[in-house]
């Protein structure tokens, strides 16, 4: 009640505190929901923490390549030799092997670049919403093929396109699966899948002929491995690989091998591969995870320094208030309530601001991911709500309540202010802090602006009008 009457008494300065607040906070909200987007690539797979992709270096005549691509032979001989392997699935073909597939159906053709052949375990190892069909039995037939729900609305509507023909350079493939799209935060996405079983990717009986085939790289390799499986051990799982699969042939053509795991949730963000699918950059978001630091801490910042400049209105109060019976904590909880108050007001206004941002303004565009704001998508919204709150207005209202509540009753009766040569020193850091941190990134802007600009109109040594690309 108290508090609700100080901040009614003082409009401005509550405007001023709850707009800052507010703006800190809207973008704090939509650089979280991307940096959680960002943060949690593949997590939707259930086994994802058990689930490692197998990269490769070839080292030929003392010259290294890594790729992450592996033989398609790799995968079964893996299995067979370790136990910690439970399962493998391969991937072969898609857009980043610059390969499109033409599928038809009644006369009617669209290109599809995230189309592979797979081995028909995939929807056991990788967690996907089914909608038509029967996962376990689905690519079992080496004329089936899995699609997309994006796939299925092109050609065939709303309806269940279960047993209907897709034709791909005159192959037919019967529709046996349906699955949701895979979310946006997924590494590896695909429209289509061709069953293993037609024999794309079959490996031959004779050991010899496998291990010839191990200098290739035409896959992706996928292991579903023992649950707590260390993968730091694989280093000297890949050397007793090669020491007895591949030196043999190795030795003759003067070659080395090596292999290593990478973990699925780290591939987005730690991969840099050729022939690798497209992946994120981590340093752009160490940059967005500044921003969204530095833009609360500046809103903090300000707040602490209006309440701390009010102290000479609000002396008076705490020293009557003091006189009257009050104690250092009922005074330091009454301001930090003023502080929270302050901060729910802000972090619902927040909410609105970045909602209307979303709403409004290419800002999904200009992040190149889809920005959603909504409960239902991001249920972990609550919590970021109630722990923004917790944060600035306990944060903010730290230093303002012991600084206020530290006030002696008999020279805030007298002088009606509270001086001090230590606090006016921290609150003139406090300002040079506020003042580094907007200057910095504003700087930073102008620079990437520029920069920008500078290559947008740089010569590409070439007139562009008038020139087609034909593929």
């Amino acid at each position: 009640k108290i508090a609700l009457r100080t901040l009614v008494r003082d409009k401005t300065y509550a405007l001023i505190n709850v707009s800052g607040l507010a703006l800190a906070v809207g973008c704090c909200l939509i650089l979280g929901v991307y940096l959680h987007s960002e943060l949690t690539y593949d997590h939707s797979h259930v086994n994802y923490k058990r689930i490692f992709r197998v990269v490769n270096e070839f080292e030929i005549n003392g010259k290294a390549n890594s790729f992450a691509l592996t033989s398609a032979a790799l995968g079964p001989m893996l299995k067979e030799e370790n136990g910690d392997v439970q399962a493998y699935v391969r991937f072969l073909g898609g857009g980043a092997n610059g390969s499109r597939n033409f599928l038809t159906h009644d006369g009617v053709g669209y290109y599809w670049r995230d189309t592979y052949v797979v081995d028909p375990n995939v929807f056991e190892v990788f967690t996907h919403k089914i909608l038509y069909g029967d996962p376990k039995t689905a690519l079992d037939s080496p004329t089936s093929i899995a699609i997309s729900h994006r796939l299925a609305r092109r050609y065939f509507g709303d309806k269940n396109p279960i047993g209907e023909t897709l034709s791909s350079d005159g192959n037919d493939a019967q529709v046996t699966l349906v699955f949701e799209d895979l979310p946006e935060n997924t590494h590896f996405k695909y429209d289509a899948l061709f069953s293993a079983n037609l024999g794309m990717m079959s490996t031959p009986d004779d050991i010899n002929m496998r291990r010839r085939q191990l200098f290739g790289a035409s896959v992706y390799t996928y292991l579903l491995m023992r649950p707590g499986y260390d993968a730091s051990q694989w280093s000297k799982v890949s050397e007793a690989f090669f020491e007895r699969n591949m030196k043999a042939v190795g030795d003759r053509i003067n070659a080395k091998w090596r292999s290593w795991l990478q973990p699925l949730a780290d591939i987005q963000l730690y991969s840099d591969l050729p022939m690798d699918q497209p992946t994120s950059n981590r340093y752009y978001l160490y940059g967005f995870i500044a921003v969204a630091l530095f833009t609360l801490l500046v809103a903090c910042i300000n707040y602490m320094n209006l309440a701390t400049a009010r102290a000479s209105k609000r002396a008076k109060e705490v020293g009557m208030r003091k006189i009257l019976g009050s104690n250092r904590r009922a005074l330091v909880v009454q301001f930090l309530a003023e502080s929270l108050l302050l901060a729910v007001v802000a972090v619902l206004l927040g909410l609105l601001l970045a909602k209307l941002a979303v709403a409004v303004t290419p800002i999904s565009q200009l992040l190149g991911k889809q920005i959603s704001l909504s409960f239902a998508q991001t249920p972990q919204l609550y919590l970021w709500i109630v722990g923004l709150t917790l944060l600035v207005g306990i944060g903010a209202g730290l230093y303002p309540a012991f600084y206020l509540s530290a006030v002696m009753p008999a020279s805030a009766l007298v002088a009606g202010s509270k001086g001090g040569g230590r606090s006016a020193g921290l609150r003139e850091a406090l300002v040079f802090v506020q003042f580094l941190i907007s200057v910095a990134v504003i700087a930073s802007t102008l620079v990437m602006g520029a920069q920008m600009r500078y290559i947008s109109n740089l010569s590409l040594g070439f007139d562009r009008e008038n020139r087609v690309n034909v593929s």
